[in-house]
């Protein structure tokens, strides 16, 4: 056990027999070595915690719980529980590049301004096989808020935080939802800190149909019950209300514009309302960068415009140019796109 370790990493374990070895090895293997590692063990029977057991070093710290209790308490057992400076997210079926903690413990140590440090990371399949990898850019605090409300910025088990910033919290990790509990949490601290995601890719997640991983189609209803308690969120902090229906609109436009369908289109001149709310709430209370915002914004409507216009509605009586949310050049998409339909 390390005495005084700068970083703790929280690896929440459940039956994975088949990755948690290289998940605990990567960790091991980085550049960066003054690090604990807190493997929360939610009562694993598939044989995950005699493998931990038999890694010999004394810088895991395992835990086995006495009942399952899922995985936003553990993750708050292990941040009760670590004593570094900053805590690394892990799961037990991902991959940290060796470079992962090097870029990130000295991004935050030379930036006391910034709480939050995410990842560029490759996608994997089941077998550890390549599939997609973030492009080499990276992103600020600015782009990264702006961003928020229209999709989860980062990647979870890729990031480090700074432990004193969740001390703010009670609990760590909201504790009744299900999924999407990370994208909560960003939500909650954004006004607390800044946040960084290095070009460098430092991660790889796996992606593979496990009932634990979001991934998996049976985790899409409550993937979006945690991503609306995101958005409510930031819509508190605006001081701006929003039903059920125009968010579920929302996560359309965001995540499943395929989906949207005749049945939404009485909620489209709410959800427009609620965009132009957004814009102009923030510019009395400053909670995101207004231009990247505005972008953002922009970009949504004309996915808008274009359904409405697909679909013969006419977008004049919805708002979509009137409240303008959206650029000129999208509106130009638009006019082009209404008369070649």
């Amino acid at each position: 056990m390390i005495s005084s370790p700068v970083v703790s990493v929280v690896l929440p374990l459940y039956n994975s027999v088949n990755y948690i070895k290289e998940s605990v090895e990567s960790i091991l293997n980085q550049q960066y070595s003054n690090f604990e590692i807190i493997i929360i063990d939610d009562c694993s029977s598939d044989g995950s915690a005699e493998i931990v057991q038999s890694i010999k070093d004394n810088r895991i710290r395992y835990i086995k719980n006495d009942s399952n209790i899922g995985l936003n308490k553990s993750l708050n057992l292990g941040i009760s529980l670590a004593n570094g400076k900053y805590i690394a997210r892990m799961d037990h079926d991902d991959i940290s590049l060796p470079n992962r903690f090097s870029i990130q413990v000295s991004f935050l140590e030379n930036n006391p301004d910034y709480i939050l440090i995410g990842s560029n990371h490759n996608i994997i399949n089941e077998n550890g096989s390549l599939v997609f990898s973030s492009p080499l850019i990276s992103y600020d605090d600015n782009e990264l808020k702006s961003s928020l409300f229209f999709g989860c910025p980062f990647i979870h088990p890729g990031i480090m935080i700074r432990k004193s910033i969740l001390q703010n919290l009670t609990p760590y990790y909201n504790e009744t939802i299900k999924q999407a509990e990370d994208y909560v949490l960003y939500c909650s601290i954004m006004n607390y800190g800044k946040f960084y995601t290095p070009k460098d890719i430092i991660f790889s997640y796996r992606e593979h149909q496990s009932i634990n991983r979001g991934t998996s189609p049976a985790n899409k209803s409550l993937i979006i019950d945690g991503r609306i308690i995101a958005w409510k969120t930031i819509l508190d902090k605006l001081d701006i209300q929003a039903n059920r229906d125009t968010l579920l609109v929302h996560d359309k436009f965001c995540y499943y514009i395929n989906l949207i369908n005749d049945q939404d289109v009485p909620m489209i001149k709410n959800y427009i309302s609620l965009l132009y709310s957004i814009k102009k709430q923030n510019k009395f209370i400053f909670l995101f960068d207004q231009l990247g915002l505005e972008k953002q914004i922009s970009i949504r409507s004309y996915f808008v415009g274009k359904y409405l216009i697909q679909s013969k509605r006419s977008i004049i009586p919805y708002g979509v140019m009137f409240y303008k949310t959206t650029s000129i050049s999208s509106l130009i998409k638009l006019i082009v796109l209404s008369i070649f339909k």
